[in-house]
């Protein structure tokens, strides 16, 4: 029998622990009471025996966020804040779900549960590829194939566990994420950008990986900027000089891919709700029966105007943030509905989640001490100044493991990441969440834990 390669053994433990965060899940959740938190919690359709059991097994999988995606996936975006959730997630399960379900399966259980199940189904496969394509990645940037084996095995138990396996985004966000920094890393920027251009379907966090493109164009430019000033030959310097400017090109090419999908996401969100047009597919605002809007729990879904008055412009009014230049739908709903913007999250009443963030924030700080103090003079030139490599145990030190030049750039964007949540956003989200941001910053920490055990 042949032995498992590292990446089976990655594979096979991200999945022996799914299945031990749903067992669990399903212990906690029938022997601990709900939380009574104000958040959107809808009324579940009981249409057979199989709703019973699902309730059972994956009812722990449906609170907070998760609420909000299986109800986009079944329903579509009803009411304001649900642009708050971004498309790609819960169209997957849409999509599938009209696959995968048949007449037969809704009369023993309903649509929510069927979805249920797919959304649960969907994130243990994905959570198992982003620990498969993180051991790829760390593997790649850290040169140390022992560390980004012990990286990835610390991933698929960190604390967000829950998270990635109920109907979050987390786990979606971080395999496409881990994927597009790979090939990035393997030097195929226009396939990581079309890559990236999932991830900032799934989550708004993922415009910040125009970063990751940036800085790898910037960074081949200036290499061949020192190759310009050690030619002799014109002919080199020419085709040089407009090898550096294709690439710039390029670059602006994969910027505009990876933000295509939020200016879409904003301009769907800007027609529906500040035009007189609401018909876009799987995007359409559709009125809900008196009883659907009592099972959803949508108390405000007639806020679009989904009524006879919307095709009458004298008696309906849009909303305020239409008028704003941009107007734009998502800044409007982060601060009206989750309180984001500076220091607006400091109150007493959340010293609580300030200090639950305490123990991740500190990680994140640590690591940025540690790269920071031992490679200030490669960073002091933001890693972009080409360098000799010296045959010697002392510059071998600097090429792999987690002082390697590969990683500065990751721990810039941790570091960019922890102060805006810190900052501007819900602290507490800082030691659970798995945005783009997030797995970046978890895979930093791993990798440094792995390098303090070795």
């Amino acid at each position: 029998m042949a032995s498992l390669s590292r990446s089976d053994v990655v594979g096979a433990f991200a999945v022996f622990t799914r299945l031990l965060t749903i067992g669990m899940q399903i212990v906690t959740n029938n022997l601990i009471p709900d939380h009574k938190a104000d958040a959107f919690a809808p009324n579940r359709e009981i249409a057979g025996n199989g709703d019973h059991v699902v309730d059972v097994i994956f009812g722990g999988f449906t609170h907070w966020d998760s609420a909000h995606f299986l109800h986009i996936a079944e329903y579509g975006y009803t009411t304001e804040s649900r642009f708050a959730f971004f498309p790609f997630y819960p169209l997957l399960l849409s999509l599938i779900s009209q696959q995968a379900t048949s007449q037969q399966l809704l009369l023993v259980m309903s649509k929510h549960s069927a979805l249920l199940i797919i959304a649960v189904c969907i994130n243990v496969v994905f959570f198992t590829l982003a620990a498969i394509f993180l051991y790829w990645l760390s593997w790649q940037v850290l040169k140390d194939e022992k560390m980004a084996f012990r990286a990835a095995i610390l991933f698929c138990i960190n604390p967000a566990g829950v998270f990635m396996t109920a109907a979050y985004t987390e786990s979606t966000f971080a395999m496409v994420g881990f994927l597009a920094m790979y090939l990035l890393e393997k030097k195929h920027p226009v396939v990581s950008a079309l890559i990236f251009m999932l991830s900032t379907a799934t989550r708004s966090n993922g415009l910040v990986s125009c970063g990751f493109i940036l800085y790898f164009v910037m960074k081949n430019n200036f290499r061949k900027l020192f190759a310009v000033y050690n030619a002799k030959q014109l002919k080199t310097i020419c085709v040089t000089l407009l090898s550096m400017i294709a690439e710039l090109l390029l670059s602006l090419v994969c910027v505009v891919l990876i933000v295509l999908p939020f200016l879409l996401f904003q301009y769907f969100a800007y027609v529906k709700c500040c035009t007189y047009n609401a018909n876009f597919g799987f995007f359409q605002i559709q009125p809900l029966s008196q009883a659907q809007n009592e099972q959803t729990g949508d108390e405000d879904f007639n806020e679009f105007g989904n009524t006879p008055d919307r095709s009458t412009p004298q008696l309906f009014e849009f909303p305020a943030w239409c008028n704003n230049t941009p107007p734009l739908i998502y800044s409007h709903i982060q601060e009206k509905y989750w309180n984001v913007g500076l220091f607006r999250y400091y109150e007493i009443k959340q010293i609580p989640n300030f200090i639950l963030a305490v123990p991740m924030v500190t990680l994140c700080c640590f690591a940025i001490w540690k790269y920071f103090g031992r490679r200030w003079n490669y960073i002091k030139y933001l890693g972009l100044l080409p360098r000799k490599v010296k045959k010697d145990s002392k510059s071998d030190e600097f090429l792999t493991g987690f002082y390697g030049d590969d990683v500065f750039v990751y721990i810039v964007h941790m570091a960019a990441l922890m102060v805006f949540n810190v900052l501007v956003v819900n602290v507490q989200v800082s030691d659970f969440t798995c945005d783009l941001s997030e797995t970046v910053r978890l895979a930093q920490i791993t990798e440094l834990l792995s390098f303090q055990i070795s």
